[in-house]
């Protein structure tokens, strides 16, 4: 866990919450909207229960973000930002290698892969 400053100069502001923590993680979403900045939030969790996170911050990413980062990026240059991007099936091959050496390695003690089943069809739920 790391302390978040909303004073601190950022734009834009990416967040990821778990909706079991939603609570408190979508403080850091309102401060941030409160001072103009567009707040992106995604993850595994938004497409689990997107009503919760539904005007809590600028931009949702439905799934994994690779395939619509490019447009989200495109949409914050504009400031022509999209309610939602969805991502569609990702072609592994094309996407690029994931930049972890961009996190600091000071908060984690380990890698995570978090897997999930958003968007079941009724056949399958019914099972």
């Amino acid at each position: 866990m790391q302390e978040v400053e909303p004073g601190a100069g950022a734009d834009p502001v990416g967040l990821s919450v778990k909706v079991s923590q939603v609570a408190y993680g979508l403080d850091p979403a309102r401060a941030f909207r409160r001072r103009g900045l567009p707040v992106v939030s995604g993850a595994t969790h938004v497409p689990r229960a997107p009503e919760i996170f539904l005007g809590r911050a600028d931009c949702l990413g439905i799934g994994a973000f690779g395939t619509p980062a490019p447009d989200c990026a495109a949409g914050l240059v504009t400031d022509e930002l999209n309610p939602e991007y969805r991502c569609d099936k990702a072609d592994m091959a094309a996407m690029p290698l994931p930049r972890c050496d961009l996190h600091s390695k000071d908060r984690a003690i380990a890698g995570v892969v978090q897997t999930g089943r958003a968007g079941l069809s009724s056949a399958a739920s019914a099972t």
